[in-house]
């Protein structure tokens, strides 16, 4: 049975993990440790249970984001935090088919 336009488009979104997305920024996380962070590795899909428990601040937009991006990467928040905003973003766009058509990250009402 051929695959229709719609089905081909929704494959081609499909992200394969786990994913590595490797830092242009790589940082140092931790004075003592000098760990230096090269990539985030994102393990799986949200589920609707990752937005449970998170306040009001965390529902908003970038905070939203590295809560959710620490939760499926099993990284510390304090680490996500770290991480330049041209990698922040390339990460977004990389996970932005994990969200529903209507719940696009950034996307304002």
């Amino acid at each position: 049975m051929a695959k229709n336009k719609e089905d081909k488009k929704e494959e081609k979104k499909r992200v394969q993990l786990p994913l590595t997305i490797k830092l242009k920024y790589p940082f140092q996380f931790g004075q003592d440790s000098g760990l230096m962070i090269t990539d985030i590795t994102i393990k799986r899909r949200f589920q609707m249970g990752d937005f449970r428990d998170m306040t009001e601040r965390e529902l908003q937009q970038t905070d939203a984001a590295v809560t959710l991006i620490s939760k499926i990467s099993g990284e510390a928040e304090a680490k996500i935090w770290m991480i330049d905003p041209v990698d922040f973003e390339t990460i977004t766009k990389e996970i932005e088919p994990f969200f529903p058509k209507s719940q696009k990250i950034g996307a304002q009402e």
